[in-house]
C-alpha cells in the first residue's frame, strides 16, 4: 500500500510545475483531501471565507491544470499523512514550499486546521476571521451533537484504519463525544505513529499493527466494544459479531469532515450503537437430530447433523 502511494505522488510529480501560474492571495493546497462524499464543500469554503485562495486539491475534485500549478501555492496542508507527505516532502525539496500536517475530522482538529493556516501567513485579518468562523460553526453545531453526545456517552470504541492520521482524529472525536477508544489499530502506521496515539489514548487502550481478521474478532470481544469504526472488509465482521458498525473509509455516503461533518458522524454514531436491531437474538438454524420431522433436510447429509443445543 505505501509503495503504492509513493508510486502515485511520483505519477503526480510528473505534472506538477508544468504549468506557469500566480495566485492572486494567499495560496494554499489541500494534499490528501480526496472529497469523499462531497467532503470538499464542507472544508474549502472556509480556506477562501478567510482570504486564500486554493490552488488545487490533490486529488478529490481536481482538475489537470489544478495540478499542473500546484508549485505555485506558498503552503501545502497535508490531510492524509499516509498517502500524500512522501509528496509534500518532494514539493518542499524542489520548490521551497513548506507543509504542515492537519485533519478536517473533528471539532478540535477542524479548528486548529484553520489556525494553521493562518498562523503561517501571519495576518491579522485572517486569524480574525478563523477565529470568527470557528465561533459561529461551533454554535450552529454544538446543540445538536451535544444531544447525540449524551446518548452515545460512556461506550467503547474500537478503531481499525488504513492510515494514522485518520485513527488519531477519531480518538479527539470519540472523546468529544465522551466515548471510550478501547482499541485501535492501522494498517499502515510506523514507530512514530504509535507512540502519538499512545500519548492520546488512556491507559489499557490497546493498540495493533495489521490485525488480522481472527485477531480483530478476539479482541472486540475481549475489549467490550460496542462499536468499530473501519473499513468495508470489517463491516461484516462486526456484524456477525452483534456489534455496531461505522463506514469511515471511501465508501460512505455521508460527509464527515468540517464542523457539519463533525454533526453527521455524531448522528450516524448514535442511530448506530442505539439501533434495537443489536438487542434481538442471534438465531441460527438447526436440527435436532435424526428420527424428528426436522431432520430430514434435501441436500444434506442427515446422518451426520448435529443436535442443536440452546
Amino acid at each position: 500500500k505505501n509503495e503504492g502511494y509513493k508510486a502515485a505522488c511520483n505519477a503526480l510529480s510528473e505534472l506538477i510545475g508544468t504549468l506557469d501560474y500566480t495566485p492572486k492571495h494567499p495560496s494554499i493546497n489541500l494534499l490528501g483531501e480526496y472529497n469523499v462524499a462531497d467532503d470538499l464543500q464542507f472544508v474549502k469554503p472556509f480556506f477562501q471565507e478567510m482570504g486564500m485562495e486554493v490552488v488545487a486539491t490533490l486529488t478529490g475534485d481536481a482538475r489537470v491544470a489544478e495540478i499542473q500549478r500546484a508549485h505555485t501555492a506558498q503552503l501545502n496542508l497535508v490531510q492524509c499523512s499516509g498517502s500524500m507527505t512522501y509528496l509534500a516532502k518532494n514539493m518542499e525539496e524542489k520548490y521551497g514550499i513548506p507543509y504542515r500536517r492537519i485533519s478536517f475530522f473533528g471539532l478540535e482538529d477542524m479548528s486548529t486546521a484553520l489556525r494553521t493556516a493562518t498562523q503561517f501567513f501571519d495576518s491579522a485579518e485572517p486569524k480574525q476571521k478563523a477565529e470568527e468562523i470557528i465561533l459561529r460553526e461551533m454554535a450552529r453545531v454544538a446543540p445538536q451533537i451535544e444531544a447525540y453526545r449524551a446518548k452515545v456517552a460512556g461506550k467503547k470504541a474500537a478503531i481499525y484504519m488504513g492510515g494514522a492520521a485518520k485513527a488519531v482524529s477519531l480518538v479527539r472525536a470519540f472523546q468529544e463525544l465522551g466515548m471510550e477508544v478501547v482499541i485501535i489499530g492501522t494498517q499502515t502506521g510506523n514507530r512514530d505513529d504509535y507512540q502519538k496515539i499512545a500519548y492520546i489514548v488512556k491507559e489499557g487502550t490497546v493498540i495493533i499493527d495489521d490485525a488480522n481478521p481472527l485477531e480483530l474478532k478476539e479482541l472486540l470481544i475481549k475489549q467490550d466494544a460496542d462499536l468499530l469504526v473501519a473499513g468495508v472488509k470489517e463491516r461484516f465482521l462486526a456484524y456477525k459479531m452483534g456489534i455496531a458498525f461505522c463506514d469511515f473509509n471511501h465508501d460512505r455516503t455521508m460527509n464527515f469532515e468540517g464542523f457539519e461533518g463533525m454533526k453527521n458522524f455524531a448522528r450516524e454514531v448514535c442511530i448506530t450503537i442505539n439501533s434495537p436491531v443489536w438487542q434481538l437474538p442471534v438465531k441460527r438454524p438447526c436440527w435436532v437430530g435424526r428420527g424428528s420431522q426436522l431432520a430430514s433436510v434435501p441436500g444434506v447429509n442427515n446422518d451426520i447433523q448435529e443436535p442443536c443445543h440452546s
